[in-house]
């Protein structure tokens, strides 16, 4: 059920898993069988060796060849969970044969690929769906409609940080994105700050490499956006211990200032949590904040997908809306002199 109303079942087809966060997004459908029924896999032959651990979400479910899935009139969506490099080139092949896809963020590494992409997606009238996790975050759900109410006053500025700590093998791989962390992480941040704020004026790339472990990578993600309020903040550090935990979103109100930490703090069983605080003087107000907590870091968003490509829900970010965020990405994403 989604707002009160049973969603049509989605049969939908996995492409790939080599992303991150390709094993969790099957996970999560496949627990939804009430949104999902899901036809099958196709994974290219490299990546059942370079991604094998993450084969095993695979199981019990047919492996199909890509020409099957696509030919396949009954299969209305894929999910496209490859390596970075090869996600233009699969959703498009999908978008080609009128079928809804969702793909992982930001939008693979050739910005013509990606034009092309919307542009096939806007022919077709299907949804083209990006894996931004943290849009459909009850608690930053919950934060977009303060701002539209203008309780707190207006919305001055927004800081986004998104930082972890990746071992020398995991950030030799970002080296070789577009903007490393910027490109990788940052993008989550961006998507935030443009929700709240919308499109800046300008940007002003901040992006440095810290040469840790001797990794020549983009590893310190920072850009500021500019606003005729000011400047909102977004940075993705991957050498921080402990990072993880310090995700964060403020927001600075006219009134006071909200903060969205830890952004999300994972369990066990699968669930979320996330702490919302708002400060005015300097201390906490008693009362306001509060604790939200859901399951699945995906699960949100793939309920999403499957209420949009039923057509029972409008699809809040639209191709040009992707297209214009990745534009503005790959201009975050240049670097600067340390």
């Amino acid at each position: 059920m989604i707002g009160g109303k049973s969603v049509k079942r989605i049969r939908i087809a996995q492409i790939g898993i080599g992303h991150d966060h390709a094993a969790g997004i099957f996970a999560d459908m496949a627990g939804m069988p009430d949104l999902f029924e899901i036809a099958g896999w196709y994974v290219p032959e490299e990546e059942k060796t370079a991604f094998a651990g993450n084969m095993t979400a695979l199981q019990g479910y047919p492996e199909l060849t890509l020409e099957a899935i696509l030919e396949d009139p009954s299969i209305q969506a894929v999910t496209v969970e490859t390596e970075e490099k090869n996600l233009c080139r699969f959703a498009l092949l999908a978008a080609k044969r009128g079928k809804h896809v969702h793909m992982d963020k930001p939008g693979g590494m050739d910005p013509q690929e990606f034009e092309t992409l919307v542009q096939e997606a806007k022919r077709q009238g299907t949804v083209l769906h990006l894996g931004y996790m943290y849009r459909y975050y009850p608690a930053v759900q919950e934060l977009l409609q303060l701002a539209q109410d203008g309780e707190y006053g207006r919305l001055l500025s927004v800081e986004g940080q998104m930082n972890c700590w990746h071992n020398p093998e995991k950030r030799r791989w970002i080296a070789g994105l577009p903007g490393g962390m910027m490109f990788f992480l940052g993008c989550h941040m961006l998507d935030l700050v443009v929700q709240f704020m919308g499109m800046p004026l300008r940007v002003t790339p901040l992006n440095q490499r810290t040469g840790r472990d001797g990794v020549d990578a983009a590893d310190y993600a920072m850009a500021l956006l500019h606003y005729p309020s000011g400047p909102s903040l977004i940075k993705a550090c991957d050498t921080e211990k402990g990072g993880f935990g310090r995700r964060q979103l403020v927001l600075c109100f006219e009134r006071c200032t909200v903060e969205l930490k830890p952004m999300e703090l994972l369990f066990a069983d699968g669930d979320v949590e996330a702490t919302v605080t708002v400060f005015k003087n300097g201390v906490k107000v008693p009362g306001v904040s509060r604790t939200l907590r859901w399951h699945g870091r995906s699960e949100p968003m793939m309920r999403g997908f499957a209420a949009i490509a039923a057509g029972e829900k409008e699809n809040p970010w639209t191709p040009d809306y992707e297209l214009r965020l990745y534009q503005l990405l790959r201009q975050c994403c240049s670097e600067t002199d340390a």
